[in-house]
């Protein structure tokens, strides 16, 4: 029996009916059963702020940094605007 993987996917379009979206939710559908997907959300975080990470993080970049300390492998489906990456995805 195969290894359980878990796999942590971010789509870099804040968009619910993005098609970065919806390629994540394509690949875990198509993936096999030991690959576990969980698609976590970046829409929820504030700006970048140094003086706030010094203090207590947000719960929201709390989820997202639990989330991706427990998952084995990183997916990042993005769209490109002018050549770069949206800026959600920068932050």
């Amino acid at each position: 029996m195969a290894q359980r993987l878990k796999i942590a996917a971010i789509a870099g379009s804040l968009r619910s009916g993005s098609y970065n979206r919806m390629l994540i939710r394509e690949a875990a559908r198509l993936a096999p059963d030991h690959i576990e997907f969980t698609e976590l959300e970046i829409g929820d975080l504030p700006l970048f702020n140094e003086d706030v990470e010094q203090n207590d993080y947000p719960e929201a970049a709390t989820r997202l940094k639990r989330g991706l300390a427990d998952a084995d492998g990183l997916l990042i489906a993005t769209p490109e605007y002018n050549y770069g990456i949206p800026g959600v995805l920068k932050n």
